[in-house]
């Protein structure tokens, strides 16, 4: 007598749960046969490749960050201007300004912007012709002459890393220099207003700490405490001719309630340098072009309010205190001043008005 076989307990969501089978029935082992595989190749699946796949993964992060080398810079940077016909394109245009008659009287090279590289098409094999072996590369140069901007494009063909021969002379098309009727602002997101008299007074002490040769004045200036900060003043600076802010703004806090403690001004700084000083009968207002600076102030809704960074024009929303101190310089490799630097005879010229 054959043993009964023990019914199905587990049934297909997709099958109807009011009808019995026939648990002999060959669709019906089929069926028993195939879930089971199902479920197999499942728990294998969950248990084995998946936990293998996120070590793999792992593994090779890991490897990818360790193995991993610092971007090298200077390859970078070969690697967009070198070029062997840049030197043969800065030839061309050199010669062509030194022409004489001259083709752009009073010309200047100003820049090299770049250039675009056409490579040889493919040999024709319909043809007994040989197929080129240089390219061509057109270099961009930018030449002034006067006020008037000028693109010169010049185009060599290059064989190899060391042929490099100009095609023809340059090109000329001028540049746009139209001028902005907006008033342009120095500084994006904050308002600007009139510098106080104190803070003019600050400006003025810093430039002169600043044009001393003199690191322990410029951080005494800078009111900045720690000995172990060394600030890098100019030096050879004979005298200061001009101290002017141009623009200030207040820099915003988070906490809109409270009144700003912090300005950030744009300042154009007049020098004489070392044997550069107009003689005593020189006209009075003659004095060199501007150096100009963007200035953080602290304190500057106070009396006393006093500089403690600076950088070029642009950075002032950027700045932040004791940002140009430097730490473990020994002073004595600056040297000081053989000079003694005058207090500047300062104006303040037009400020923005608040918007």
């Amino acid at each position: 007598m054959m043993a009964r076989k023990s019914p199905r307990t587990s049934r297909s969501v997709w099958e109807d749960q009011t009808t019995e089978y026939n648990p002999d029935a060959p669709a019906v082992q089929s069926a028993i046969r195939s879930e089971r595989l199902k479920r197999r190749a499942l728990l294998w699946i969950a248990w084995v490749v998946v936990p293998l796949c996120l070590l793999v993964s792992l593994g090779l992060a890991a490897s990818n960050t360790s193995n991993q080398k610092p971007t090298d810079l200077s390859k970078a940077s070969t690697a967009a201007n070198a070029s062997p016909g840049k030197a043969a394109a800065f030839a061309a245009v050199q010669q062509w300004l030194a022409g004489d008659p001259s083709p752009l009287p009073g010309g200047a090279l100003i820049s090299w912007n770049g250039f675009t590289v056409e490579d040889p098409p493919p040999a024709d094999p319909d043809s007994a012709a040989p197929a080129p072996t240089y390219r061509f590369e057109s270099h961009v140069f930018t030449l002034a002459r006067g006020a008037q901007m000028f693109t010169a494009t010049v185009q060599v063909a290059v064989d190899g890393p060391a042929s490099a021969m100009a095609t023809s002379s340059p090109a000329l098309s001028p540049v746009l220099n139209a001028q902005l009727t907006d008033t342009v602002v120095p500084w994006f997101g904050v308002k600007t207003t009139t510098a106080t008299v104190p803070v003019q007074d600050a400006v003025k002490s810093w430039a002169t700490a600043y044009a001393s040769g003199d690191p322990n004045a410029l951080r005494r200036a800078v009111q900045d405490k720690d000995v172990d900060h060394t600030y890098v003043p100019l030096s050879d600076v004979a005298s200061v001719a001009d101290v002017r802010i141009t623009s200030a703004a207040d820099v915003p806090t988070d906490d809109k309630t409270k009144k700003p403690t912090q300005m950030i001004v744009r300042v154009e700084l007049s020098l004489w340098w070392n044997g550069s000083q107009p003689p005593a009968d020189a006209v009075e207002n003659r004095k060199p072009a501007p150096i100009t600076y963007d200035l953080l102030i602290d304190d500057a809704d106070t009396a006393s309010p006093f500089v403690v960074a600076w950088g070029p024009a642009g950075t002032g929303t950027t700045l932040k205190a004791q940002a140009n101190a430097l730490t473990g310089v020994d002073l004595q490799q600056l040297k000081a001043p053989t000079t003694t630097v005058p207090s500047p005879t300062s104006t303040e010229g037009e400020e923005g008005e608040g918007e």
